[in-house]
C-alpha cells in the first residue's frame, strides 16, 4: 500500500474516531451514556504509537 494510500486511510478513521468520541461526550453530558471507549472495535493502526 503507499505511504499516501495509508495516511489517507488513517486521517480517514481519526476523522470518524474523533466525531464519535465527540458524539459520545455530548450524550454523556446529558447523562445518557456511561463513557467508556470501545477498543475492541478500534482499527488496531490507530492504537499504536505513530512511527
Amino acid at each position: 500500500m503507499p505511504k499516501w494510500k495509508h495516511n489517507e486511510l488513517r486521517d480517514e478513521i481519526k476523522a470518524k474516531l474523533e466525531a464519535r468520541v465527540k458524539d459520545r461526550v455530548e450524550l454523556r453530558k446529558q447523562g445518557m451514556l456511561d463513557f467508556s471507549l470501545d477498543t475492541d472495535d478500534m482499527p488496531p493502526l490507530f492504537l499504536q504509537p505513530e512511527g
